[in-house]
């Protein structure tokens, strides 16, 4: 098994295709930058890659706590192929200003597995007034974590 790298990315932060555009981002921010012109190119090769290769990749770059096993049996198949084919996580454009007015509480969560992820939820939660609660224990899979993940969301 072989996972996929960036040895030969063509997109670097800053440009148009790896930049993003949602406001759910600080512009400028290096380490951000860096992980979407890491995720654009694992995002432009899933379409031809493997299952297998794209899995662990992405779970690497999004801190999860799962193991990939050697071969994709059961679900777990059924569960890539979606994922590869999902719009990127940075392209989304959300009504954040509507958001931010609506009167409803707000929470977001992360897991303080990743500097990048964390920038993103502080910048989110701030712009939309939110709560904002790090989980940890559990990288990405912030419910796997059970009591505490339930805990905040009924704070």
């Amino acid at each position: 098994m072989r996972a996929l790298t960036p040895a030969d990315r063509r997109h670097r932060a800053g440009d148009s295709a790896a930049s993003g555009r949602g406001a759910q981002r600080r512009p400028g921010d290096p380490a951000v930058d860096a992980q979407i012109a890491g995720a654009a190119y694992l995002y432009e090769r899933a379409a031809s890659a493997p299952p297998l290769e794209f899995l662990p990749t992405f779970r690497g770059r999004v801190g999860s706590t799962h193991e990939t096993p050697e071969r994709l049996e059961g679900e777990l198949p059924a569960g890539v192929r979606p994922l590869m084919a999902e719009r990127p996580p940075w392209e989304p454009d959300p009504p954040l200003e509507e958001l931010r007015a609506s009167r409803f509480p707000k929470l977001v969560i992360s897991g303080g597995h990743s500097s990048v992820f964390e920038a993103v939820c502080d910048a989110l939660a701030e712009h939309v007034r939110a709560r904002r609660a790090v989980i940890g224990g559990r990288g990405h899979t912030i419910p796997a974590t059970g009591q505490p993940y339930y805990a905040c969301l009924h704070e």
